[in-house]
């Protein structure tokens, strides 16, 4: 048998169900990408030796980044997107005009969050190799999801 009816001709409680299990997996999955930011900063933290107060203040940080992350984004890709259009260059000349807009973007996100937050000190060559390194990751992710 197959039924065809609509999501609002469903009985409430089925709806609600629905509901709730597409809540708790977007939840689940922000957790998750957030979970990883986490450890990843401390790992890095800890390898660079980031002074920090708490393990609070480093959720406090890796939160404003991602938040402060999303215009930053929405910045590298329009200007990735207008490197493409004149079609002046090759794939590995965007591919390090990328690398090079998202290390002075995560730079400025690093400099403007160490400024903000007593709690965490990174000294500026600290910030370089961490803004090269996200960069990096982000530019291997964006060309791997591209291949596939």
């Amino acid at each position: 048998m197959h039924d065809d009816r609509s999501f609002k001709e469903e009985p409430r409680l089925t709806k609600i169900t629905v509901i709730l299990s597409l809540s708790l997996l977007m939840i689940g999955a922000l957790s998750f990408i957030g979970a990883i930011y986490y450890f990843g900063i401390i790992g890095l933290f800890n390898i660079l030796g980031v002074q920090y107060e708490s393990l609070w203040s480093i959720f406090w940080f890796v939160l404003s980044y991602l938040l402060l992350g999303i215009p930053g984004d929405l910045f590298i890709k329009v200007l990735h997107t207008l490197m493409k259009l004149p079609n002046k260059w090759n794939a590995t000349q965007l591919k390090i005009g990328l690398l090079l807009i998202c290390f002075l973007v995560n730079w400025a996100l690093i400099s403007v969050l160490n400024l903000w937050f007593d709690s965490i000190e990174i000294n500026g060559l600290t910030q370089v190799i961490l803004a090269c390194i996200i960069a990096l990751i982000e530019v291997v992710f964006v060309t791997d999801q591209k291949k596939k």
